[in-house]
């Protein structure tokens, strides 16, 4: 059976699960092991977060990078692996959400942005990707979670193309929007699911899902919120309550 060759850089090439040398190398035999083993956990890791093959691919060439810059030194594997399946994902167009990645592989939100961030600053020259996050490429990763069907996904869609020059994405969590416009379409379309499940599948708290739904209810003029609101108006009328018998 042929063998698919993923080509890694000049110096590697990965042929189905062996490393291939390639002359004029510079890693050393302890580097060569670390890379293995960095490939052998990214497609462990894929497969749980549910990664595309070109985002494994990338993944795997990203990884080297690390390996070639030393990355590795002073940290895991796995959390080098998950950046390099994060960055991957973003440069393929099919960003992970790093909350998700977090959440679904039990590691320490800080630790991965940490090894994240290093692998920015190592490589950044070498990635090629510089397009700002955008809501819509999240909605595909969070609609996988909760099993909603292809309409429910375009109306998401179609939700933040229109809000798109309202509202400045920029500097916010594409993920918190992406969730948020989810929750509208599936109520708009007679297909509703909780809050709490939209959250837990874009990884960010229900709070964060519930502010931006406000925002982008305001946005929409339509409302989403009407339990909120009446929770809030009971609250307020509690408190007008207490005071008077402080009184």
């Amino acid at each position: 059976m042929e063998c698919k060759i993923y080509f890694i850089s000049k110096a590697y090439i990965y042929r189905g699960n062996r490393l291939m040398s390639v002359k004029g190398s510079n890693l050393d035999y302890m580097e060569k092991r670390a890379l293995s083993n960095m490939y052998t956990i990214i497609d462990q890791l894929s497969e749980t977060l549910g990664a595309s093959g070109d985002v494994v691919e990338k993944a795997k060439e990203i990884a080297f990078k690390c390996i070639e810059k030393r990355l590795q030194r002073g940290r895991s594997y796995k959390c080098i692996a998950l950046a390099a399946i994060y960055t991957a994902s973003r440069i393929a167009g099919k960003p992970i959400p790093i909350k998700q990645i977090s959440l679904v592989t039990e590691t320490p939100l800080e630790e991965l942005r940490s090894c994240y961030n290093s692998l920015l600053k190592a490589l950044w020259g070498e990635l090629r990707y510089r397009k700002p996050p955008d809501p819509s490429d999240y909605i595909e990763s969070i609609a996988s979670r909760i099993e909603i069907d292809s309409n429910v996904i375009a109306e998401a869609r179609r939700i933040l193309d229109t809000i798109k020059k309202e509202i400045p994405f920029m500097g916010k969590d594409p993920t918190s929007y992406a969730a948020a416009a989810i929750y509208i379409a599936a109520k708009k379309l007679g297909k509703p699911v909780s809050k709490t499940r939209v959250s837990l599948a874009a990884g960010i708290t229900e709070v964060t899902v519930r502010a931006r739904l406000r925002e982008m209810a305001e946005k929409l003029g339509i409302e989403v919120e009407e339990e909120v609101l009446r929770s809030k108006a009971r609250g307020r009328g509690s408190k007008k309550v207490r005071a008077k018998a402080h009184k």
